[in-house]
């Protein structure tokens, strides 16, 4: 029987300085089903969350679950097809599009590697759905930022799990190309039933696309919950020192943010 909770990390100790603890009994879930956005103040603990997921670092103490089973006990390729994870934006290889899409079929690979007809077919489904397909033979590198994530999301599609994990995913993309994304990204969970986590650092773009916010300040999680509940909480406003104010708009909620 599957968890109702996607991922769950229980009593996290972790520390890149033995001498200095960073998290100290961090625990967090995050729902089947949702659009979760991880915020905080830079250095909080949000992309050592995800590299704990990923299994690039070991807690000292605690444990991390997926689907309510313990990843110490799975091998990388295990994880990677429950879990699809997107590190943050990097220079990208001189690969083309097809090529880095193919990438994300790699968990389901025996030892030869050769891509077969089933493999094929969903790295398709996955260029298709991430809208890239036009761009199959164009090298990354020509790609706009825009079309570059695109092609990279379209690689943890392939990856054929049911949660997507984004660290970053909006990083050095212009304000029209972030909304675009983030559509994609409400696109995937609501028509393709994906869970998507991300790491996001636009607290407008978070407000607006998410269903549920987890707050971390200084290596711990401060609050979490649905969009106007941490927003009733006053989370946001302790974490950056900001006020936060929403009025409906034409199409949903709008939300301002600014200096106290």
């Amino acid at each position: 029987m599957t968890s109702e909770r996607a991922i769950e990390l229980a009593g996290i100790r972790f520390s890149y300085n033995r001498e200095v603890p960073f998290m100290k009994g961090l625990s967090a879930a995050f729902s089947h089903g949702k659009v979760t956005s991880i915020v905080g103040p830079n250095g909080c603990g949000k992309s050592t969350m995800v590299k704990l997921i990923d299994g690039i670092i070991r807690p000292f103490a605690g444990e991390v679950l997926i689907d309510g089973e313990s990843t110490f006990d799975m091998g990388h390729k295990e994880r990677a097809r429950r879990v699809a994870v997107l590190a943050q934006a990097s220079r990208p290889p001189a690969m083309t599009v097809e090529a880095l899409v193919a990438c994300g079929r790699y968990p389901h690979l025996e030892r030869q590697g050769r891509l077969g007809p089933r493999d094929r077919e969903l790295v398709e489904e996955a260029m298709c759905l991430a809208g890239v397909e036009r761009f199959r033979g164009h090298d990354l590198r020509q790609l706009s930022g825009g079309e570059r994530q695109r092609a990279f999301i379209a690689m943890t599609l392939a990856q054929d799990t049911r949660v997507i994990l984004l660290d970053e995913p909006t990083t050095f993309l212009d304000i029209g190309a972030c909304h675009d994304l983030m559509r994609l990204v409400r696109q995937l969970n609501e028509q393709q039933g994906k869970t998507i986590i991300m790491v996001i650092h636009d607290l407008d773009l978070a407000l607006r696309y998410s269903d549920e916010l987890l707050v971390m300040e200084r290596g711990r999680v401060t609050c979490a919950g649905g969009v106007e509940d941490v927003l009733a909480e006053g989370a946001l406003e302790r974490a950056f020192g900001v006020n936060v104010s929403a009025h409906e708009g034409a199409f949903g909620k709008n939300y301002a943010i600014f200096p106290k």
